[in-house]
């Protein structure tokens, strides 16, 4: 077992394969390496890029939210008609009425200020009265009723405002439609706000993401609030950590980065498709991997080529020589093509071998001769 192991490490084969492998194997190694490389700094330089904007976007958001929680508190806190509203109608109804007027005015005027904004509310438990003040330009304008109606729900259900966060902007669904929704309570009132999910993201989708990127908010629980039968079938999960990316989807075709708000329980979220990513690569990156693969097919070509040409002949010459160390005389290099200097070989080896078995041929006839002369001489003595 020695003797073989030793045979083979010291083997012409052995050691010109390795040398190729060894030559070889570090430059592809090298070059693979290399592409993988740029690719990881082309993801990265992307998601880098996309999270700047994510942050610069939601800082935006988060800014317009704060002007609005401002003017809710200078509402609540300035506005002494909100205790009319605080006891019951019939202690001064024309007050009352007159009053309920005088603040759904005050707050459909001030709702114009405010971009993204599309509705103010005052409510009052004691009364079940709900005062709406729609922005003139929003879509709850048009399609009050249903948000009315989610509204004094949510804020007659004592278990949920129980638990309600009112320091935070929270995502609330009216139907198939997501607002962001930011309730206070002033006595036993409460004012709150409300802004169009839509709205919010209309000037992202002016963002360069691909065919199959897109950008959209997620809640708290990191749903998202639209397009969900698009993430659950490409099995996109969308949790993000911020200033980061991550790889998810069906084989980590897709690249996902979020950042979350500071006013609420709400984050930005961008998906890119990782094909539109590495198509940003540049050509070099694509040459390097054909060169990488060139030079594999090359260490294969090569080490077919060696065997050709010098390891079949050498061994073919091994063999015959194995034979005539054993005694098999009769044995002789197969006369194939070969280079002319493993053919001069050839022809010199088998004539070698030819001389050597006729002169052996020789000593053992003169042996003979010899012999049957001195058997020939006892013979007359």
């Amino acid at each position: 077992m020695k003797i073989f192991k030793r045979s083979l490490f010291n083997s012409l084969r052995f050691k010109l394969v390795t040398g190729l492998l060894l030559i070889m194997l570090p430059m592809v190694s090298f070059l693979i390496y290399n592409n993988l490389y740029s690719i990881d700094v082309v993801r990265n330089q992307v998601a880098q890029s996309n999270s700047n904007m994510l942050k610069l976007y939601m800082g935006l958001i988060d800014m317009t939210l704060e002007d609005i929680d401002k003017y809710l508190l200078q509402f609540a806190a300035e506005e002494s008609g909100l205790n009319i509203l605080d006891r019951p109608p019939e202690v001064d109804l024309d007050m009352y009425k007159l009053q309920r007027i005088w603040l759904f005015m005050e707050l459909r005027d001030h709702a114009t200020y405010y971009k993204s904004l599309d509705y103010f509310f005052v409510y009052s438990p004691l009364n079940q009265d709900l005062v709406f003040a729609p922005k003139l330009t929003g879509s709850a304008y048009s399609n009050s009723d249903p948000i009315k109606a989610a509204i004094t729900r949510l804020l007659n259900d004592e278990q949920r405002m129980r638990d309600y966060p009112y320091d935070q902007w929270s995502v609330y669904h009216v139907g198939e439609q997501a607002y962001l929704l930011h309730t206070i309570k002033s006595g036993n009132l409460y004012i709150g706000a409300g802004v169009n999910a839509d709205d919010v993201m209309g000037p992202l989708d002016l963002l360069d993401l691909g065919a199959e990127g897109t950008s959209l908010l997620v809640d708290g629980s990191i749903a998202p609030l639209e397009n969900g039968d698009f993430f659950k079938e490409k099995e996109i999960d969308l949790a993000y950590t911020a200033n980061t990316y991550r790889l998810s989807g069906v084989d980590d075709k897709y690249l996902v980065i979020g950042e979350k708000s500071g006013k609420g329980q709400f984050g930005l979220v961008a998906v890119l498709h990782d094909q539109n990513i590495l198509e940003k690569l540049p050509y070099l990156q694509r040459i390097i991997l054909f060169i990488a693969t060139g030079s594999i097919l090359i260490l294969l070509i090569s080490v077919y080529f060696l065997r050709k040409v010098v390891l079949l002949p050498i061994n073919r010459i091994v063999v015959a020589m194995r034979k005539i160390k054993d005694g098999y005389l009769e044995a002789r290099i197969p006369d194939k093509p070969a280079s002319d200097e493993f053919e001069l070989m050839n022809k010199t080896f088998n004539s070698m071998v030819s001389d050597i078995q006729q002169l052996k041929i020789d000593v053992y006839e003169e042996q003979l001769i010899n012999q049957k002369a001195e058997l020939k001489q006892l013979q007359l003595q």
